[in-house]
């Protein structure tokens, strides 16, 4: 079967739909509304309450958490070790551009969120030029291509990454001039995606192509609060001084996607603009749910933040200014590994523990016996202590609201099936997030301090958008909304592959407003 047409995604990771509409609508982003203008659109409704950590996998493989093994990003929940590591190449199902290049399409993707290097690929791949998160989960990215060479043609062009593969999560502000600092990095990399993209479009005969821009995830963590005059850390000295940046920022990916946009045949090109989950202010119980367990459990409420903080901070300090510096890089690659390291040797004493999802959402694993190596629940006692954690939990509320603490608790298993499912997280915990969560009181277990620090103002909100404009799809808002997985299925579609067969309920389904059904039976 003849392709269709040619598909570029363009991606925005954490590009919320809210502000693109508010600036949209105010002239701020001509090309992403002259775009929307013509193009099928809706909203993306992403894996229930792991939204932000599973939705790029779930988008490249086409498959829902659980029928594939990432649901917190680049690293998974591994139950032999206790700890979080990269999934075993075997255990991930290959990405669409790998599906694609086994049908002799020919592909091209650059900085694909949480992805390793496949050689596979009929064409091209960027890795870890700049991203959020490096693709194995470090601190420091290290950029890779395919073929190896393209690395040199990729330095020519743009030049190294502008953070120095350094990961945005760690970025710390302490005067004007580190906001600004972040600020003309964050603007040059939006410049430098985009001039790289046009440079390997141009390279021509792309079947696929894929870019996702993600500089509007660190800025969306960073500056949220010159953007939200409600927020607890908004400071009007520091607007007066910096603006609204974060909108500055939307404003150069969308100019970035309307240079794009005009070195493409749009006779001949299907344009998907996916913005894969929103931000907004950042409020969490991270640094809450861990101790909670632990008094739910009658174990002593231990504080492994701030062991840490006392352990190494008094060592780190008597160092002398220049040598800090020097060792910078190596602090930031040593700490989370010792501190995983121990709460992984602690986690295989309990009965249950809190492992890492998302900011909006706790996740809650049980240490089951035939399970889990060091198991200590029993089999038969498991649905009792999950109702148990679920009862405890429910009894805490927000101190400076009244408010409950917890949205929603559900068990895993009740919203997601597959092989992988028994790595996951037993329970998800949703946080009332109408307002800080800073201290919270259970009339049986307590009062707990939030530790939890973080530089980041902002957070994800769940919902994402897409725009898909090109030969044969009409201009209409679609109502139902559409899935993460469903976008392999509709592109294999659009380029006449056949669609890959998954399991029942494991993976999407062709999205009709971008392939319709008279289209599908032909």
């Amino acid at each position: 079967m003849e392709p269709l047409t040619k598909v570029l995604v363009i991606g925005a990771d954490s590009a919320d739909p809210e502000l693109i509409d508010l600036w949209g609508a105010a002239g701020d982003l001509p090309n992403l509304m002259t775009l929307r203008a013509r193009a099928a659109r809706g909203v993306v409704k992403n894996p229930y309450a792991i939204e932000s950590s599973s939705v790029w996998p779930t988008f490249h493989t086409g498959l829902l958490p659980g029928h594939q093994p990432n649901f917190d990003g680049p690293t998974v929940y591994n139950p032999a070790t206790y700890d979080f590591e990269l999934p075993p190449p075997a255990d991930v199902p290959p990405p669409i551009w790998i599906r694609l290049s086994r049908a002799g399409k020919r592909c091209a993707v650059i900085d694909p969120p949480y992805v390793q290097l496949d050689s596979t690929i009929n064409g091209l791949s960027v890795v870890d030029w700049s991203p959020h998160v490096p693709a194995d989960g470090t601190e420091f990215a290290t950029f890779r291509t395919y073929p190896e060479n393209l690395a040199e043609e990729v330095l020519d062009i743009v030049g190294p990454d502008p953070a120095d593969g350094f990961s945005c999560e760690h970025r710390r502000f302490w005067t004007v001039e580190d906001y600004k600092d972040f600020i003309a990095e964050t603007l040059l990399r939006i410049e430098k995606r985009a001039r790289l993209t046009r440079h390997m479009l141009a390279k021509g005969h792309w079947d696929y192509f894929q870019v996702v821009f993600m500089e509007l995830h660190c800025a969306g963590h960073h500056l949220w609060h010159l953007n939200d005059e409600s927020h607890p850390s908004f400071d009007p000295k520091l607007k007066a001084v910096l603006g609204n940046p974060l909108r500055d920022c939307y404003k150069a990916v969308d100019a970035a996607i309307g240079k794009i946009l005009a070195d493409v045949d749009d006779t001949r090109t299907a344009v998907i603009f996916f913005a894969s989950h929103g931000m907004g202010p950042l409020r969490t119980a991270t640094g809450i749910l861990d101790r909670a367990l632990l008094r739910i459990e009658g174990m002593a409420d231990t504080n492994m933040r701030e062991h840490f903080r006392r352990t190494f901070r008094p060592l780190w300090r008597s160092l002398p200014i220049r040598l800090r510096e020097a060792l910078l890089p190596a602090k930031m690659r040593a700490l989370p590994a010792e501190r995983s390291a121990s709460l992984a040797g602690s986690r295989q004493h309990r009965k249950f523990f809190e492992i890492l999802a998302h900011n909006g959402t706790g996740a809650v694993r049980l240490n089951v016996a035939g399970r889990d190596p060091k198991g200590v629940v029993a089999p038969e006692d498991y649905n009792r202590v999950v109702d148990g954690i679920m009862r405890a939990l429910r009894t805490f509320i927000n101190v400076e609201t009244g408010e409950p603490l917890v949205e929603d608790i559900v068990r895993t298993t009740d919203r997601y099936a597959g092989e992988f499912v028994s790595r996951m997280p037993d329970l998800l915990v949703t946080w009332n997030r109408s307002a800080p969560i800073r201290v919270v009181r259970s009339p049986l277990y307590g009062t707990i301090r939030q530790d939890f620090y973080t530089n980041r103002t902002g957070d994800h909100r769940p919902e994402g958008l897409f725009y898909a404009a090109g030969p044969g799809i009409i201009s209409q808002t679609i109502n139902q909304a559409v899935s993460p997985a469903d976008f392999l299925p509709t592109i294999q579609a659009l380029l006449g592959v056949p669609k890959a067969v998954f399991a029942s309920g494991a993976g999407g389904r062709p999205i009709l407003a971008i392939y319709p059904a008279t289209r599908a039976a032909s």
